[in-house]
């Protein structure tokens, strides 16, 4: 079965913070950038910050890739981490 790819922007979360989630959710850092779990594996990537006046945000792409079972799965947990802005 073919994998299922989703890739999204999250702003102004930490990446360390990012990693974190996907370890809580059974993902270990397997090189610089990738945090691989069971049946998926997410790419980090840096992009730009925004920036308003003093005030910067750091800005992630993020690029998950799974089987069709997982990704039911880890997509929903990972949004609810990303939306309540503390894990």
């Amino acid at each position: 079965m073919a994998r299922l790819q989703r890739e999204w922007e999250v702003h102004g979360v930490p990446l360390r913070l990012v990693q974190e989630y996907l370890q809580e959710l059974g993902g270990e850092i397997s090189a610089e950038g990738f945090v691989t779990g069971p049946g998926w594996v997410v790419r980090l990537q840096k992009i730009d910050d925004f920036q308003l006046g003093s005030i910067r945000l750091g800005n992630l792409r993020l690029i998950l890739e799974a089987d069709p079972e997982e990704m039911e799965i880890i997509l929903p947990a990972l949004e609810k981490k990303l939306r309540r802005g503390g894990g």
